[in-house]
């Protein structure tokens, strides 16, 4: 059965950028949010095996989201990779300190995102 990767972000550019990227080089399965409260409920229903998410999203961001599942059981070992425009150790340390386990800037380099997702789901 192939490893799921949530993809969570606002925009639908960078949803299908990336849904193409990693559906074309992979056999990893695919999920889409388009925001962080329904990131959280497919986080509960689909149980994937990794998060992909932009940090900068309207209502929930995306540190409040990963705050949000490291709280809960089903979710806190869950790894979570922010990629987001936010660029700087500032905006990576609070990253982290929200409980993501990966912090990349946008754009990111294709092999770099690929080895990151690998390096977790393989």
């Amino acid at each position: 059965m192939p490893k799921k990767i949530l993809i969570v972000d606002d925009s639908a550019t960078s949803r299908v950028m990336h849904r193409y990227l990693i559906t074309s080089n992979t056999d990893y399965e695919v999920l889409c949010a388009t925001d962080g409260r329904q990131a959280l409920d497919l986080a509960k229903s689909e149980g994937p095996d990794l998060i992909l998410m932009d940090v900068m999203m309207p209502d929930v961001d995306g540190l409040e989201v990963c705050r949000r599942l490291r709280k809960d059981t089903k979710t806190q070992s869950l790894p979570v990779i922010l990629l987001t425009f936010k660029s700087g150790e500032e905006s990576a340390a609070i990253g982290r300190q929200s409980g993501a386990n990966e912090y990349l800037t946008k754009p990111v380099d294709e092999a770099i995102l690929l080895g990151t997702l690998k390096r977790y789901l393989d």
